[in-house]
């Protein structure tokens, strides 16, 4: 537990303000910067081609005006980059507040949402895993980042593949409003810092099973990034430090069977009587997994 406690006691005095004002970082191909006034051309002419911003959840633009105010945009709030190619501007990747309605366990942690668009004349070469993973990088080494989100809709297999390939998770589900005023199905992901506790990272995760839902031991191992995991989570549980705080009772096996040595006084059958609370039929030390199982994305 000292890990955890001395984590916890170094974030409080974290900075979870990102301002971006002369960082510049390069990467072998391309450099990040914050955007200029002098970028307008390069903007508009990536963000008025159809399918582009599309994919991020705002419309094309139509004309250098509107450019103009979102750019007004980007520099008076600090957290945009401009992706840079030799000397043109051929995209952009925000850091910007994690959404606290769709990631509410995440809240009290230094958390930040990535988001990213790129030239449509440029895809399918690498630029932007190569310009997110140097971001990532600064991001955890420098600023200090407990974990980072980011999420796609169900229909952007480009950009689930560049978040799968920087090493982000498949978290949860949720509905998001665009700025085009539709409600697209989405899936949010999470990268984790490995300075952060293991234990840390799985406790959080107990906090996301809803009320009557379960999870297992293999479930929160392939959260974690290794399925391999799944008898380490059980050992986390095990010595789960505030259970009424983590509900651990929430976890049993890929068969539904409930822990023979669960954590707490009364071993198995306290973890019977906590699932029946929630409504969960226990029946021979067993739950129906088919039926409550929690199905994060």
């Amino acid at each position: 537990m000292g890990d955890i406690k001395c984590y916890l006691e170094y974030k409080k005095h974290m900075d979870k303000t990102f301002d971006n004002s002369n960082i510049e970082i390069r990467t072998k191909r391309l450099l990040l910067r914050p955007f200029k006034h002098s970028d307008l051309s390069d903007f508009f002419e990536y963000a008025s081609v159809p399918g582009v911003g599309e994919m991020a959840g705002w419309p094309c633009h139509t004309s250098m005006d509107e450019s103009q105010n979102i750019l007004n945009l980007f520099i008076e709030e600090k957290n945009v980059f401009a992706i840079v190619d030799g000397d043109k501007v051929i995209g952009s990747i925000g850091v910007e507040s994690t959404n606290k309605e769709h990631y509410p366990e995440l809240d009290d942690l230094n958390v930040k949402e990535l988001g990213f668009v790129l030239s449509k004349a440029y895809w399918g070469m690498g630029l932007m895993p190569e310009a997110a993973e140097a971001l990532i990088k600064y991001l955890f080494d420098v600023f200090g980042a407990d974990c980072l989100t980011c999420c796609s809709f169900n229909f952007n297999s480009q950009s689930a593949r560049v978040q799968h390939k920087l090493g982000f998770v498949d978290y949860k589900s949720f509905i998001y409003e665009t700025r085009m005023g539709t409600k697209e199905e989405s899936t949010g992901r999470v990268l984790w810092n490995k300075r952060v506790p293991l234990n840390e990272r799985v406790y959080r995760y107990l906090l996301t099973i809803p009320c009557g839902k379960v999870a297992t031991y293999g479930d929160i191992a392939t959260w974690l990034g290794d399925k391999k995991l799944a008898r380490v989570v059980g050992n986390i549980l095990h010595n789960n430090p505030e259970p009424d705080k983590y509900p651990c009772y929430k976890v049993v096996n890929s068969q539904g069977c409930l822990a023979k040595n669960f954590g707490l006084p009364g071993g198995m059958e306290e973890q019977r009587k906590r699932l029946e609370k929630d409504g969960i039929v226990v029946v021979d030390g067993k739950v129906d997994i088919k039926k409550y199982l929690y199905v994060a994305y």
